[in-house]
């Protein structure tokens, strides 16, 4: 059980390692506060959706084309919100947004309230822009008022009723999320639209500022209190998220575990309610059966949870990735209570098979970047790996990012034991990758793969992790956000790894390689204290 178990753990990392650096992380201290925008970053349009202008008849959005600066300054002249979309090319749920949101002719025709930019983290300053904006996982859309002050944060995976619904809420609100937490603390009554507010809050990407009073779960399950019952909707939602924080946590209150148990059941006894909380069943289902449940009653929520899952996966009026995200979750709650060693019933397989291979033929161009990373995804875990090897070299030919999809390669042959081939693909993922925080986030992927499976390659590290630096080093103003964090964690590995004094030499040749870049660093920067930690070599 316990092997399953971190298998499934250790996929749900390799998922928000690549997807999103610090996604379901409290994020306090690890950016600095929102202020002005950067006077020389640029705001640049998604590919097909380029224009400065909107008129009436547009089938898409009007992506504003000049500088972040330029756009706060018309939203103060045309007194109208700014609605700021951080993204990737490569991003599955930045692909599903897209998919699923943007496309729709009803957002199209609400963006025309706003100011809609976006910002492609690896165009020039855009790191250093998140930073100031305390933006790290993609994607991560806020709204800001007219005069700039940001009002919100509005999370993805909605349906698009729900995700206007709350946009409207966006643009009209006068209170910023982080006042109206306040307010609930210092006992003041909100209105239904402020709670609505507070419960679709993208709580997993605060930079800290909403959680400054404590940590999440406190804060979660303090709003879930003060909810009214009158909106059993929000109050649901607020539970709900405050569950999956507990359920995350190293030291858990085991006081509530009754509470959300009872929680659990109303939610799964309603459809609207799981289809409004479905990452509490695909996401964090098979850590809520084993962490919230003792063994004798989780084979029968088990049961319980793939019911719901397989309703939602053959249901052919829901969204598309909706189900592929449910086959996902199926795998992990169907193969969470798997003894070591032990795989799925052969039927099981067949039939996850037979489902994953139904949803792929009806993804669309727009869909297949997030799709495909769900489908692979549930047929690994289910023990299909050939299937899922399979389906990844196909969708090499079809994805215009297919650098992301190597890196999958990588990650299941090194779990499958292939080293040769699981280096072979992180390198040709990171040799192939476009874009500068895109290639700094890849080859540190390659370089700390290396590390791991090749320690002794003491040649190939210094080589490579040289070349990753002096690429780094090219870039203007480059050591901010990801690029920043990926750095620090890339310094961690090799601090951890130079045991020896042959390795301490590579240290050193590294270490020689980023001083361009730190050198160009403001001494009480982030990026400062990055260098400062990394350049420090271990103890002898």
């Amino acid at each position: 059980m316990d092997a399953a178990r971190d298998g499934a753990n250790n996929m749900i990392k390799w998922l928000l390692t690549i997807v999103s650096t610090g996604l379901l992380l409290s994020l306090h201290g690890c950016a600095e506060k929102a202020g002005p925008p950067h006077p020389s970053a640029s705001a640049t349009a998604p590919e097909r959706e380029q224009s400065a202008a909107a008129p009436t008849h547009r089938r898409d959005i009007a992506w504003f084309t000049g500088s972040v600066e330029e756009a706060f300054r018309q939203a103060r002249a045309l007194e109208k919100p700014v609605f700021l979309y951080w993204g990737a090319e490569w991003c599955p749920p930045c692909h599903r947004l897209k998919a699923t949101i943007f496309r729709q002719s009803e957002f199209i025709a609400q963006s025309r309230q706003f100011i809609p930019v976006y910002l492609d983290g690896d165009t020039d300053q855009a790191q250093a822009l998140g930073e100031r904006f305390g933006v790290l996982g993609y994607p991560t859309v806020i709204v800001f008022d007219p005069k700039g002050k940001e009002i919100t944060r509005i999370p993805g995976g909605m349906e698009l009723d729900r995700y206007l619904t709350i946009l409207d809420l966006s643009l009209n609100s006068l209170r910023p999320v982080t006042e109206l937490v306040s307010a609930v603390q210092d006992g003041q009554s909100l209105s239904d639209r402020d709670w609505l507010l507070l419960a679709h809050y993208s709580w997993s990407q605060d930079p800290g500022d909403a959680l400054e009073a404590g940590e999440m779960h406190a804060v979660l399950r303090s709003l879930a209190t003060h909810c009214p019952d009158s909106l059993p909707s929000a109050k649901r939602r607020l539970q709900a998220l405050a569950l999956s924080e507990w359920v995350g946590m190293e030291e858990r209150e085991p006081n509530l575990a009754d509470e959300y148990q009872a929680l659990l059941q109303v939610i799964m006894a309603n459809p609207v309610l799981v289809e409004e909380n479905l990452p509490l069943l695909t996401l964090a289902g098979h850590r809520i059966l084993t962490a919230l449940y003792p063994e004798s009653r989780q084979p029968a929520v088990q049961a319980q949870m793939l019911e719901i899952l397989e309703t939602l996966i053959d249901d052919d009026e829901l969204d598309l990735l909706t189900r592929t995200e449910a086959l996902t979750g199926w795998a992990f709650v169907r193969t969470a209570l798997l003894p070591e060693s032990a795989s799925l019933p052969p039927q099981q397989k067949a039939w996850l098979k037979q489902r994953a291979g139904l949803l792929e033929e009806q993804l669309d161009a727009y869909q297949r970047q997030s799709g495909i990373s769900d489908l692979w995804y549930a047929l690994y875990q289910a023990g299909l790996a050939e299937d899922a090897r399979a389906m990844l070299l196909t969708e090499l030919d079809i994805s215009k990012q297919p650098y992301y999809f190597m890196s999958g390669l990588g990650y299941l042959e090194k779990q499958e034991g292939n080293e040769n081939r699981a280096l072979e693909w992180y390198r040709k993922a990171w040799e192939t990758s476009r874009g500068p925080a895109t290639r700094f986030q890849w080859g540190c992927n390659y370089l700390m793969a290396l590390i791991e499976l090749r320690p002794d390659a003491l040649e190939n590290i210094e080589q490579d992790g040289t070349k990753l630096l002096e690429e780094l080093s090219q870039q203007p103003d480059s050591l901010h956000n990801r690029t920043r964090l990926r750095l620090e964690s890339l310094g961690e590995t090799l601090l951890t790894w130079a045991a020896t004094a042959e390795r301490r030499e590579v240290l050193a040749t590294l270490h020689a390689a980023l001083a361009p870049v730190c050198a160009a660093t403001q001494r009480a920067s982030p990026a400062a204290r990055t260098c400062r930690e990394f350049l420090t070599p271990p103890a002898a």
